[in-house]
């Protein structure tokens, strides 16, 4: 296999771990910020760059479902697994 595809594969399975470790955290609502700060202390640190555009997909295919709340504070938007999110990753 050329190099450049053994770091495509792992890029892959690398971008299929953060899926993983971000459904895990998403059985309770979070917003972005605290789901981030989940992962890094969990060992998985995230950058923005690549987190917020993945919960928007995950959102888009259906697998999570999004809320703003204020709870007299900044507006947050917060993330949780929705009922096929929860079926794709029933464990939390």
């Amino acid at each position: 296999m050329p190099h450049g595809g053994r770091r495509d594969k792992l890029e892959q399975e690398l971008r299929h771990g953060i899926v993983l470790a971000a459904l895990s955290q998403l059985h309770v609502a979070r917003y972005g910020y605290e789901l981030r700060k989940s992962l890094a202390d969990s060992g998985m640190p995230i950058e923005e760059g690549t987190l917020y555009p993945l919960l928007r997909r995950l959102e888009s295919q259906g697998v999570l479902t999004s809320e703003w709340r204020t709870d007299g504070g900044q507006p947050r938007r917060y993330y949780a697994l929705s009922a096929e999110g929860r079926e794709l990753y029933p464990n939390g």
